[in-house]
């Protein structure tokens, strides 16, 4: 790979750095080295290694500092991950949870579809039941009304008969009165015998 050549100024002096990294990232951290080594030279007055040290005990300082951000990021990121994971359990629970719970509930529904159709049978078998048992009430009510009807002919008849027998009764009673009367008649025309006789 090839080695980029970056010359740079830090604290008033040239240096040439040579590394992998791109001329603008050499560049960056030149000018943040010397941003430090000035804020130092403004409060200390020592010679330059003194500067040179102090700048990068700095520098190192952040460093750690930033390990330290980024290994309390990392246990962030665990912990998150840990609850994430976590959480994806008791979504996985909760799914499965409520699948469960669905699959119960159609099972249950289908059960009580069931169950209905079972009643719906059973209700329309007893509906035709009900009709049988009026068609049946029906035509007894008919058979009784035609059997009421036949006997009261049947009455009327043996009424007219019997008012025709009176009748015939009557006559002849009229007719046995008559001939009763008649033969008394002819019996006191027979012995001479009056209903105002005297004896002597």
């Amino acid at each position: 790979m090839e080695k980029n050549k970056v010359d740079v100024v830090i604290l008033n002096q040239e240096y040439t750095i040579v590394g992998d990294k791109s001329k603008e990232h050499i560049i960056k951290v030149a000018a943040h080295v010397n941003g430090k080594m000035k804020e130092i030279e403004e409060v200390y007055k020592g010679p330059s290694m003194g500067i040179a040290v102090l700048g990068a005990v700095n520098i190192a300082d952040e460093y750690f500092s930033l390990l330290q951000e980024l290994d309390a990021k990392d246990e962030q990121l665990k912990q998150m991950s840990s609850d994430n994971k976590h959480y994806v359990q008791l979504w996985e629970e909760a799914k499965n949870g409520y699948r469960e719970y669905r699959e119960k509930s159609l099972r249950e529904m289908e059960g009580i579809r069931q169950q209905k159709e079972e009643l719906m049978t059973q209700l329309s078998g007893k509906e035709r039941e009900i009709e049988d048992l009026l068609r049946k009430e029906s035509l007894m009510d008919m058979k009784a009304n035609e059997a009421v009807q036949t006997q009261a002919r049947e009455a009327e008849e043996k009424y007219k008969e019997l008012e025709s027998a009176y009748f015939d009764l009557q006559m002849e009673n009229i007719q046995l009165k008559s001939r009763i009367e008649k033969m008394k008649g002819e019996k006191r025309e027979a012995t001479g015998n009056t209903p105002y006789s005297s004896n002597r």
